[in-house]
């Protein structure tokens, strides 16, 4: 029997279904036990239910929970609890109570019990989505402090008796159970760390919108209610509240199906809108198309003015956050023109015009109406200029679309009311390259990313870009896991959170090692994503071209990037067949589909370039290597085909193997040599005009290895902490390299640029060397490609030799994203800093200064002959 859920699995000889995940928040966990215990409440015991017990004057969306927890016990032990209104005089089922849920603001029976004396449910009275389970005689209660803490109260005990939140999104089969009974120990949970948090829906044309019109809603041709009831419910069960809907040309506004914004109601889900999607307007769809130049703040602002209002006022009921300023039609620059002086003040009193409209419409007191304002792209540049914006709205960062924020506020900044958030990318359409297709974006990073979020004061609202929601999921879950609790996760995280994630979808039988797959999944995807391996650039798309892996010996990295990922795609199938028939079809989506796709691109891509430069030579291998790249192609199709298709074609339409049908996608061209034509490329026939290759820029010979040293930087001899406790952490998974260092805690790290300053407060890490005496060295060191905090951070570090003055080195990055610096180091998943140093009379240390806490550092090399080997190779000298 396979197990699912990490909190409520692993049943010990007493009968305990252990809790091996804590449950989120304060006050402890929450135990289900397969055989009865005194005190516990009897959920399910001798082939009956106890009753479901809500007010019907509570929420709608407490209804929605205790209906859904009601199910939930059904498929876990096939016993369905009856729903009811009332608590029956003689309990509500087998053992006499019933399960009783409600909120403390609405619900009738929630408040008697309080009034009785027999709730202590002060410490939720006023608090943000918190909520509680106890026992109250012989009833378990679960109460929440609002309406969204009841229905995460209802969930969490559904996660806790072994349902998952994917159970639907992922076909995530409860293990079956014959009893359930829980703790008689009260759990409290909440407040989150964040307020706000949620997903956005976005580039979902070759997903979401083609699968939920075709597929689950036909009768609607789109992204309808049917389709948002279970994206709502499934933020529900990750504890999540707020949405940006989906917004491309191919779906109607979220507003234009008059049922949507209701749904999200019910469902007590925040709605809001992305950067460019001012005062819930949707312009790409709502805007009239025909008058494109009329959307201009300069000679149409009434116009526009007046469109906004009418959403203002449609919308003003429900519970919303406000998205204030101005961007193009569709992610766009700000029309009007003009110096960024002028695009300024025009900006504020743009923000001015839509603060009217919400006082006169939703609150005499703007102040009090959630806004956000997100200096995404060009507009942080405005912002950056003096831009005025009201205390009260919340600035959401940006990331750089492809992990890392762009910038953070400052000392001053962190005292605004309004808060701060961030808008993260778990999938993206844009430069330099998309990655839409397979989930890419380590749990390591989103963990150093969100977690420096958080400690800068991005608490307010976080929101993550995750495209079509499939395959996104184990990064949508860790994104929200940490906007409920923040620590949840130290900087073990990716082997910890991927434990726990795998072990609650497929049980502690296969979990581990499940998740040790998907560790090495995320290595690779680290060194360069499945979507990126064509070695081109898209806005404008450009062909593809030679990798910068070497192909040649004794560092054929190409050679060894292919095995790796066709060893990990051999230990993925070697699972599948372990695990239960109805588990087969999660695993599928959430592991196999991923590898074994990304498996093959790594397949074609590389060994198509390996049969073009053996046939230039003349060399007949380059047919095999042809054949296999060939074949790589076809089983990129059979494995997405079947995806689509399984449990009678539940998903078909959502997975896309072309997403925009980009050239890294065809099949590209491939050399051969035949005995008549030996010594000759011979170009096969491809289905794709525009698979063709360019050649890459000239490689150079493998670097003097005698003379190079290569140091993974987590791997130091001692490392020193200095003024407020700063020091170097190691996080595992983090960079290409496998794990980087940085600096904890971030916000008391100071920025030292003075060599002393560096030597007497800066924390160092220490390597010991044996190096050739006296000459140069040329030394690089090489991080994750980081963006400074704040404008007064920078990226930079310092080395030294043995007692020598550190010497600072700067990392060569750029926040512009038209700036090939920066699409080099975010495709390359690096930046390096490069110094030469005089090398003392055999120098036995090397010293790394920690001079900002903007830098993460992965590795380090030296090279005792000046001249250094990295860059010879994609990933330089092996260490």
């Amino acid at each position: 029997m396979y197990r699912t859920r990490l909190i409520a699995l692993s049943m010990t000889l007493l009968g305990l279904i252990a809790p091996a995940r804590a449950a989120a928040g304060a006050g402890g966990q929450i135990e289900v036990y397969e055989a009865d215990r005194a005190g516990a409440f009897p959920l399910v015991s001798a082939g009956g239910a106890a009753r479901v017990v809500f007010d019907e004057q509570d929420h709608r969306v407490v209804a929605i929970a205790a209906n859904c927890f009601a199910e939930d016990v059904e498929r876990v032990t096939r016993a369905k609890p009856a729903v009811a209104h009332e608590v029956p005089g003689g309990g509500g089922g087998a053992g006499g109570g019933a399960v009783i849920i409600g909120s403390l603001d609405r619900s009738r029976i929630i408040r008697a019990l309080v009034d009785a004396g027999k709730l202590d449910a002060a410490d939720l009275k006023g608090q943000w989505e918190s909520f509680r389970h106890a026992i109250v005689d012989g009833n378990l209660i679960i109460v929440g402090s609002d309406r969204r803490g009841t229905a995460y109260g209802a969930f969490e005990l559904s996660r806790a008796i072994g349902v998952s939140p994917w159970s639907w999104w992922a076909d995530v089969p409860p293990a079956r159970r014959q009893a359930l009974f829980i703790s008689p120990a009260g759990a409290r949970h909440g407040p989150p760390s964040v307020k706000y948090r949620g997903i956005f829906l976005n580039d979902e044309d070759w997903g979401l919108q083609p699968w939920a019109a075709r597929t689950f809603e036909p009768e609607v041709g789109d992204i309808g209610p049917r389709t948002y009831a279970r994206i709502f419910e499934l933020l529900l069960r990750l504890k999540a509240n707020y949405c940006w809907p989906a917004m491309h040309e191919c779906t109607r506004a979220f507003n234009a199906h008059p049922r949507n914004k209701q749904v999200a109601d019910d469902h007590a889900i925040v709605m809001g809108s992305s950067h460019c999607e001012q005062m819930l307007r949707n312009n790409v769809t709502e805007w009239p198309h025909d008058q494109h130049e009329r959307w201009n703040p300069v000679t149409h602002l009434p116009a526009i003015a007046k469109y906004w209002e009418q959403r203002v006022s449609e919308n003003a009921k429900f519970e919303s956050t406000w998205t204030v300023g101005m961007r193009g039609i569709h992610d766009g620059g700000m029309p009007g023109g003009g110096t960024l002086d002028e695009k300024r003040d025009r900006l504020e009193r743009i923000i001015a015009l839509q603060r009217d409209l919400l006082a006169r419409h939703v609150n005499p007191d703007p102040s009090r109406v959630p806004q956000i304002f997100c200096p995404y792209k060009e507009v942080l540049d405005i912002y950056r200029a003096g831009m005025k914006l009201p205390d009260d709205v919340t600035i959401v960062w940006p990331d750089d679309n492809h992990g890392h924020v762009r910038q953070l506020p400052d000392e001053r900044e962190r005292r605004r009311t309004g808060g701060h958030g961030i808008y993260y990318h778990l999938s993206y359409n844009g430069r330099p390259h998309d990655f839409l297709w397979l989930e890419s974006v380590a749990p390591a990073l989103i963990w150093h990313e969100l977690t420096k979020v958080h400690e800068f004061g991005g608490q307010r609202l976080w929101v993550a870009n995750v495209g079509d929601i499939k395959p996104i999921e184990a990064g949508t879950t860790l994104f929200l896991e940490l906007a409920w609790k923040v620590d949840r996760y130290g900087p073990g995280v990716q082997k910890q959170f991927l434990g726990d994630f795998y072990t609650e979808q497929f049980g502690a039988q296969h979990g581990q090692a499940i998740a040790a797959v998907m560790d090495e999944y995320f290595r690779l995807c680290a060194i360069r994503k499945p979507e990126t391996l064509g070695w081109n650039t898209v806005y404008p798309t450009k062909p593809i071209r030679d990798t910068e892996f070497s192909h040649e010996p004794p560092n054929d990295e190409a050679g060894r990037h292919v095995e790796a990922w066709l060893n990990l795609d051999r230990r993925a199938s070697a699972i599948e067949p372990l695990l239960p028939e109805p588990a087969r079809p999660a695993y599928f989506q959430l592991v196999h589909y991923p590898v074994a796709a990304a498996a093959a691109m790594a397949e074609k891509m590389l060994l198509a370039e390996k049969s073009r430069l053996l046939a230039a030579r003349g060399d007949a291998r380059a047919n095999t290597f042809a054949d296999r790249a060939e074949a790589a192609f076809a089983r990129i199709g059979q494995l997405t085909q079947r995806y689509n298709e399984q449990l009678g074609g539940k998903w078909r339409g959502m997975m896309d193997a072309r997403p925009r049908k980009l050239p890294v996608f065809d099949m590209p061209v491939v050399g051969r040599v035949t005995a008549a034509a030996e010594g000759h490329v011979i170009s096969p026939t491809t289905s794709q005009a525009s698979a063709t290759s360019q050649p890459a820029s000239s490689q150079a010979s493998a670097p003097r290895q005698e003379m190079v040293v290569a140091m993974q930087a987590s791997r130091f001899a001692r490392a020193e902490k200095r003024g407020g406790g700063v020091g170097w952490i190691t996080i595992d998974g983090l960079g290409r390299r496998g794990s980087a260092i940085a600096l904890q805690p971030r916000a008391a790290a100071a920025t030292l640029r003075d060599p002393d300053e560096i030597r007497d407060r800066a924390p160092v890490a220490e390597y010991a060397l044996d190096a050739p005496p006296g000459g140069e060295a040329t030394i690089i060191v090489e991080a994750t490609p980081t963006q400074p905090i704040t404008p007064a951070h920078e990226l930079i570090t310092a080395v030294s030799f043995d007692d020598a003055a550190p010497t600072i080195v700067r990392f060569e990055q750029s926040s512009e994203e038209r700036d090939r610096v920066w699409q080099q180091n975010v495709l390359r998943n690096a930046m390096f800093a490069k110094v030469k140093l005089t090398v003392p009379q055999r120098a036995r240390v090397l010293k790394l200064w920690g001079a900002d806490p903007s830098v993460a550092v992965q590795r380090i090399t030296i090279d005792f002959g000046g001249e250094t080997g990295e860059g010879a190779t994609y990933l330089g000298p092996r260490q």
